[in-house]
């Protein structure tokens, strides 16, 4: 997309509908829709592109060809420009510190469970026919009910 001062402006007013700012060193919030993969989108002229592409071009201009557009931050649903960079490379690039016993930190709940306890989360959470958020809901709020109990007594 050959990105003029006009579309810099639409893609720019279409980014703050959905943007939730923070400071300017903080990740920027999304409350728009996602793909399956996690990543921010948008809808800009009856084309649907990724939201973090649509902020890098509101802010720098074109894409450069053959070059994608990545996250320092980690964050998928990051559309700050200070957070965004270009790269040649396609795909993960997982830094030697981010592991821990040769496999990712998992990150998302805060703490880091071990693999087979995440399997077994999982495959109860398929069992049941219900997403894994859902299923650890349901499991936090009976950890919180029987600590509630054991108070009582």
């Amino acid at each position: 997309m050959n990105v003029t001062g006009e579309i810099k402006e639409g893609l720019e007013k279409a980014l703050e509908r959905m943007r939730i700012k923070g400071k300017k060193d903080e990740c920027y919030g999304w409350k728009g829709t996602s793909c399956k993969r996690g990543f921010a989108r948008i809808i800009f002229r009856n084309k649907t592109t990724m939201a973090h592409r649509a902020a890098w071009m509101a802010e720098y201009g074109k894409i450069p060809m053959f070059k994608y557009i990545r996250h320092t931050c980690k964050n998928k649903l990051c559309t700050n420009p200070k957070h965004l960079f270009s790269s040649s490379n396609k795909g993960k690039r997982i830094k030697h510190e981010d592991r821990v016993n040769g496999r990712l930190r998992r990150e998302r709940l805060g703490v880091d469970l071990p693999s087979r306890l995440v399997w077994g989360i999982k495959r109860a959470s398929k069992k049941r026919n219900i997403t894994v958020t859902k299923y650890m809901c349901i499991l936090l709020t009976r950890v919180l009910e029987i600590e509630k109990s054991y108070e009582k007594k």
